[in-house]
């Protein structure tokens, strides 16, 4: 049994010198994350790919190392990540985050006299921890003649903190990574309502991000595409139509809100993990959001093509006690 959920009609870098915006969309970077399957609780599944290759290609490292050895030259290797998109394989992190690293650390192996000095070693691997990029630290080794091979657990994107024009790459923890682009450059849900919050070029990359409300939005956001991304038997869950969380109600309000591609507005409510629940609890929420995506008489919308739907207090638009073979909300 389900009935239609309650609608409302809507209410009239681092300190210092600034880089610039970097731009999405670059072969294997950023312009892929927004399908990309998210590891922890909806976090990207980074896959380790071997010295800088990945299936279908070679990543941005391993081509340059590949030339400077060709000459040559001594040369510094780092292991991107390889990440599973609906096109195909991908590397993590953006290739102009990785390009950046790559000339980072073959500057700091030539300042310390190359792959060949101990010094090298241990220099690269203070460096690398410092970048905001990495959750661990695995090796910094010689893997062969005049060659170091830097191999690390890479941070997994949630999505963006939109402020005054510029989105701010986070992580699923809630740690801002060092990429930013002019709003909707980067091709990810966004966190928006941060506008009055801290500023994010005060936030250091690697550090968490200080204000609860963007925290609960990324909470909020690695939840849904945990649990409503493409079902190989289902289909799409709902999370290819979440454009955008709204934090700017969680303070006062304790209200988190999803925003769809569309424009409409979803009143979540509550964070997930806050102390006190809805009316209508996180797992039912989830349940309703899937089964409207997959049903024409919503229109297949987790909004119900609605301007405004309310999830957290309104009727139970499934029931808990799904029909045989129906398996909404797995």
């Amino acid at each position: 049994m389900h009935t239609m959920a309650r609608t409302q009609k809507r209410s009239s870098k681092k300190p210092g010198k600034k880089k610039p915006a970097r731009s999405g969309g670059q072969g294997g970077g950023i312009g892929a994350i927004a399908s990309l399957p998210w590891r922890r609780i909806a976090a990207v599944t980074l896959v380790l790919a071997g010295v800088g290759a990945v299936a279908g290609g070679i990543g941005i490292a391993d081509r340059r190392a590949g030339a400077l050895l060709a000459e040559g030259s001594e040369t510094v290797r780092i292991t991107w990540a390889e990440a599973v998109t609906s096109s195909g394989t991908s590397t993590w992190p953006p290739a102009d985050v990785q390009l950046e690293l790559d000339e980072q650390a073959q500057r700091i192996a030539s300042d310390e006299g190359g792959p060949l000095s101990i010094d090298a070693l241990g220099r690269l691997g203070e460096w690398i921890t410092t970048t905001g990029w990495i959750d661990e630290l695995r090796s910094v080794e010689r893997t062969g003649t005049g060659v170091i091979t830097i191999d690390v657990a890479w941070r997994a994107p949630a999505g963006a903190v939109r402020q005054n024009g510029f989105d701010y790459l986070i992580s699923t923890e809630g740690l801002k990574l060092d990429a930013e682009w002019r709003a909707g450059g980067a091709a990810l849900p966004v966190i928006l309502g941060a506008e009055r919050m801290t500023a994010a070029t005060s936030v250091l990359p690697g550090a968490r991000w200080p204000d609860l409300p963007v925290l609960k939005g990324v909470e909020l956001l690695t939840l849904l595409h945990a649990e409503l991304g493409v079902d190989p038997i289902l289909g799409p869950g709902g999370f290819d139509q979440v454009a955008a969380i709204d934090v700017s109600r969680y303070t006062r309000q304790q209200r988190l809100d999803i925003i769809t591609e569309m424009g409409n507005r979803i009143i979540w409510g509550r964070a997930p993990s806050d102390d006190i629940s809805d009316v209508v609890p996180t797992a039912q929420k989830l349940r309703n959001l899937a089964y409207m995506r997959r049903h024409p008489e919503y229109g297949e919308r987790i909004d119900a093509a609605q301007p405004v739907l309310d999830l957290s207090s309104g009727p139970i638009l499934v029931d808990d006690r799904p029909a045989a073979g129906d398996n909404v909300g797995r």
